[in-house]
């Protein structure tokens, strides 16, 4: 896998590659919050082999899991409390960009890409798209329901009609929930019989 971000020397800026799409900020702020990855692999992921010290400050991580865990409980108000925070830090107004035009068969097409400072602004990059309504990341956008899992994911839109899967992560992970449920109906079940 290609790193997500590189670093120039003279600039001193991690810049988003022309490879990364939209949803490689959303990608890098959900394994920013999964705190199975450790600090290093994140590095890795983010700079490729030569990755510079103390690079992923130590509160971004519970940070981000809060914030995403709001932003996947669809609801109002703890979307805009996550939104009043990017709005006042204003880690997004200081964002940079590189950009270029491609002309292919008579059509013109203006390409951007942001140049951002470090690891919180790409965090709070990847937030500002899931909580664009005009971008489809944020309607997509859940946590896993199994208490052993409890990770982000970005579900599949359905084939045809029908609803995104937004409990599970994985139709494995639904299968294990239902053998849970189905336990603790038969524990209850006994638990009643045996009181009457």
């Amino acid at each position: 896998m290609c790193p997500l971000t590189t670093t120039s020397r003279t600039r001193r800026k991690v810049a988003v590659t022309r490879e990364a799409k939209e949803v490689d900020a959303v990608i890098f702020a959900m394994r920013v919050a999964d705190e199975r990855l450790p600090d290093r692999l994140m590095q890795e992921l983010a700079f490729g082999n030569s990755s510079p010290k103390q690079w992923l400050p130590g509160d971004l991580r519970a940070r981000t899991e809060k914030e995403l865990d709001a932003i996947a409980s669809h609801g109002a108000r703890q979307q805009l409390q996550v939104l009043r925070r990017l709005s006042a830090e204003g880690n997004l107004r200081k964002i940079e960009g590189t950009g270029w035009i491609a002309i292919m068969s008579g059509n013109v097409e203006m390409i951007w890409t942001p140049t951002l400072d470090g690891p919180r602004q790409m965090v709070d990059y990847g937030l500002a798209l899931l909580l664009d309504k005009s971008k489809p990341w944020g309607s997509r956008f859940f946590r896993c329901q199994l208490e052993s899992c409890r990770r982000f994911f970005l579900t599949a839109p359905p084939k045809g009609k029908g609803q995104y899967r937004y409990k599970y992560c994985s139709a494995e992970h639904q299968r294990d929930a239902d053998a849970l449920k189905v336990a603790d109906r038969v524990r209850r079940f006994r638990e009643r019989r045996r009181k009457s």
